[in-house]
């Protein structure tokens, strides 16, 4: 996600797709604070790959819907990430993943994820 600041530079283009966000002010306030709001205190596990981050968050009521409109709005914002959301009895997992030049972008996101509690 770029700063609304930032909106007008142009994106860079990756082959014939383009790289870049495409939403700025508030839309892109609103897609952080659906991320924080999916995985809120419920955070289990994150791990960053070059090319993706995985957030494993504890299934409580509302986090599938909670997941699905976060990822809803980010794919609407930056098509060049691939996202799934998966689920089993005790938890729900999104993966994100982009080019290279996303790398940036995926730190970002781990880090409005907040932080994964210590294990006792």
């Amino acid at each position: 996600m770029r700063h609304p600041e930032d909106h007008d530079k142009e994106p860079v283009r990756r082959d014939d797709q383009q790289f870049g966000c495409t939403t700025s002010g508030d839309d892109l306030l609103a897609i952080g604070q659906a991320l924080r709001a999916a995985v809120g205190e419920h955070l289990i596990d994150r791990q960053r790959t070059p090319n993706e981050l995985v957030l494993r968050i504890a299934g409580h009521p509302g986090a599938a819907t909670a997941l699905s409109d976060y990822a809803r709005r980010e794919q609407a914002c930056c098509s060049f990430f691939d996202i799934a959301v998966t689920a089993d009895d005790e938890m729900l997992s999104v993966s994100i993943s982009g080019p290279p030049e996303a790398a940036p972008l995926l730190d970002l996101l781990a880090q409005l994820a907040g932080p994964v509690p210590a294990t006792p």
